[in-house]
C-alpha cells in the first residue's frame, strides 16, 4: 500500500474537510481480513510449555492460539510462559493448560483494523485470533495493524513516540532476577548496561529461546550470557515509517533510540500504533470541525 501523509489545511474549507473525511474513511475501510495471517501456528493445551516456548521462538511469534480438537481454548503468550521461570515448580512437564488464558477476545474478519488495534490497546495484547462461523481462521497483530495504518498516515519523528522511561539492569544480573523485574514492572525488555554504557537488550524472546526453551538455569545464567547484542537503535529524528519497516525486516518489536552512546528512550510496536491512531483521531476532529 502507498504510503500517505496527513494532508495540511489549505485552500477551500470543503476540500480540507473532504480530504480529512477521505483519510479517515479509508483507515476504516482497512479490515482483518485483509491482513490478518492464516497460516496459523498453534498449541495443544496437553502440550509443555517448554515446547511451546521452543515453537513460539522458532516461529518469530508472541503468542499462540490454543486449540483442542479445532477448537479454540485459550492463548498463551510469551508472558505467561515467562511466569514459569519465577512462580513455576521447575518442573520441565508444566502443561499449556496450566499457564494459558481462558478469556479470549476474538475478532471477525470484517473488523475494521482501526477497531482491532483499540482492542488489542484496551486489552493489553499484541495479537488476537480471528474467528469466521466459530472456527479460526487467523490472527492478527500489532506488527499488522501498524504496517496498514502507517500507510495512511505518516509521523515524522520517533522522539514523538518514543518512551522516556528504560528499565535497565547489570549485565552480570542472573536472568532470574531480570525477569521478576520485567514482570513486576510489566515490561517486555530490560536494557543491559556494564559501567554505565548499554552493551544489549534482554527481551522475553530471548529469555524463551535460551532458558524456557533449551531449559537453561535462569538462576545461574547471567543476562549477559543470552541477551541480545549489538544493540539495534535509531535516531530521534528518523521517521516512523522507515523505523517499522526495519522493525518488521528484523522480527523485533522495540528499538532503542540513542545518539552515541546515550539512550533518550525506547519505542515499542505499542507507542507507535497509539501515535497512529492518534493522528487518526486528529484528522478525523479537524474533518468535523471544518
Amino acid at each position: 500500500m502507498e504510503n500517505i501523509a496527513i494532508p495540511r489545511p489549505h485552500g477551500d474549507e470543503t476540500d480540507r474537510s473532504n480530504m480529512y473525511m477521505c483519510l479517515v474513511e479509508a483507515s476504516k475501510g482497512l479490515t482483518v481480513k485483509q491482513v490478518m495471517s492464516k497460516s496459523v501456528v498453534t498449541i495443544a493445551s496437553t502440550d509443555t510449555i517448554q515446547a511451546a516456548a521452543r515453537l513460539m521462538s522458532e516461529s518469530h511469534l508472541s503468542c499462540l492460539p490454543v486449540v483442542d480438537e479445532g477448537r479454540l481454548k485459550g492463548i498463551l503468550t510469551q508472558r505467561d510462559a515467562l511466569k514459569e521461570i519465577v512462580q513455576g515448580n521447575g518442573s520441565e512437564s508444566a502443561c499449556v493448560a496450566e499457564r494459558m488464558e481462558l478469556d479470549v477476545r476474538t475478532l471477525c474478519p470484517e473488523t475494521s483494523i482501526l477497531d482491532a488495534s483499540r482492542i488489542m490497546d484496551s486489552a493489553g495484547v499484541k495479537w488476537l485470533p480471528v474467528l469466521a462461523n466459530e472456527q479460526l481462521v487467523g490472527v492478527v497483530t500489532q506488527s499488522d495493524a501498524t504496517r496498514a495504518i502507517t500507510s495512511l498516515v505518516q509521523i515524522t519523528k520517533m522522539a514523538t513516540v518514543m518512551n522516556t522511561d528504560v528499565t535497565a539492569v547489570d549485565a552480570r544480573t542472573t536472568v532470574w532476577e531480570a525477569t521478576r523485574v520485567m514482570l513486576s514492572e510489566d515490561i517486555s525488555c530490560v536494557v543491559a548496561v556494564n559501567h554505565h554504557k548499554v552493551v544489549g537488550i534482554l527481551t522475553e524472546k530471548d529469555i524463551l529461546k535460551r532458558i524456557t526453551a533449551e531449559g537453561q538455569d535462569a538462576r545461574t545464567t547471567m543476562v549477559a550470557d543470552i541477551m541480545t547484542f549489538p544493540v539495534i537503535s535509531v535516531s530521534s529524528t528518523d521517521c516512523v515509517f522507515s523505523v517499522c519497516r526495519l522493525m518488521d525486516h528484523r522480527h523485533i518489536h522495540r528499538v532503542l533510540v540513542m545518539d552515541g552512546d546515550r539512550v533518550y528512550g525506547i519505542v515499542t510496536q505499542t507507542d507507535i500504533l497509539r501515535a497512529l491512531k492518534a493522528a487518526l483521531m486528529r484528522a478525523e476532529m479537524v474533518g468535523i470541525d471544518q
